[in-house]
């Protein structure tokens, strides 16, 4: 089984990609998608808040990344799909609990979560990593502010930078057609 993860600060177009990628490669190949599981919760919990960042708490952040990792790890263990194309990454997770959430540990209690975490990047066959390119839009669930971002997308750029992550870069379709030109070829799928 090959897993793919696409990681990046919100609003930068990982659900466009991800999607694009599906579309055009679902009819030939056998894909398991797991999409944002923040958004998961926020439908479950049926609360459009549930992101706001005000209300974003440290109980909140690590239950988003055991669902991740739950995630991964049942679809892996299943075997049943020869792609796994995840919205977002274990990392993504990471950068947001340590904007919000870092003073919450002990200096040595980070270091140990993000080298446990950076490790785990290596289950991820492929990790493409989606800059900051265009203007964030407003969707009512997530934060809208430009700072906010980009300091998430440092934090996300720090913790894959030994992680030989692909920048997917241009418009949706430009990303879509590198990332599946790269899934293709690596691996010997069929586009549609």
């Amino acid at each position: 089984m090959i897993k793919i993860g696409l990681c990046g600060s919100h609003g930068v177009g990982k659900t466009h990609v991800f999607d694009e990628i599906i579309r055009r490669l679902s009819d030939n190949n056998s894909i398991k998608s797991i999409s944002e599981i923040p958004r998961h919760l926020t439908t479950y919990w049926r609360d459009n808040e549930l992101l706001n960042t005000d209300n974003n708490t440290f109980a909140l952040q690590n239950i988003i990344m055991i669902y991740q990792l739950i995630e991964e790890n049942l679809v892996s263990k299943r075997n049943l799909h020869s792609l796994t194309i995840c919205d977002r990454t274990i990392i993504d997770h990471l950068a947001y609990t340590i904007y919000f959430h870092g003073k919450c540990y002990a200096n040595h209690e980070v270091k140990l979560l993000e080298s446990i975490l950076i490790k785990y990047l290596c289950s991820y066959d492929v990790v493409f990593y989606i800059p900051i390119e265009f203007d964030i839009k407003g969707d009512n669930i997530r934060s809208d502010d430009k700072i906010f971002q980009k300091k998430i997308d440092n934090h996300i750029q720090r913790l894959i930078k030994d992680a030989n992550a692909v920048t997917l870069s241009g418009s949706v379709k430009k990303r879509s057609d590198k990332a599946i030109q790269i899934i293709s070829d690596r691996y010997e799928l069929q586009l549609k």
